[in-house]
């Protein structure tokens, strides 16, 4: 998913997830390129810490996103789990 930036920078991303079981789990990482898209920045895999009923956020930081750049966040969605949204 694109995540619009405005200025050049450090960004963490916030993804809100329902992850009811270890079965449907919610994995992500994002990633700041450069305009060329030579160069990445990237917040590595991370993973729900915990799966329940409710919101469970997974907090990605290390994208890095430089002038004229984008930042994408990539999802692993399992059969059951979801992704709510994103803050950044």
């Amino acid at each position: 998913m694109p995540a619009v930036v405005d200025a050049a920078g450090p960004y963490t991303v916030n993804v809100v997830a329902y992850a009811p079981s270890v079965s449907s789990s919610v994995g992500c990482h994002a990633t700041g390129v450069n305009d060329a898209i030579s160069t990445v920045w990237s917040s590595g895999m991370r993973y729900v810490s915990s799966f329940g009923s409710g919101a469970r956020y997974i907090a990605l930081s290390g994208a890095f996103v430089p002038g004229n750049g984008q930042l994408y966040v990539c999802c692993d969605v399992g059969a059951g789990a979801g992704v709510n949204g994103l803050l950044w």
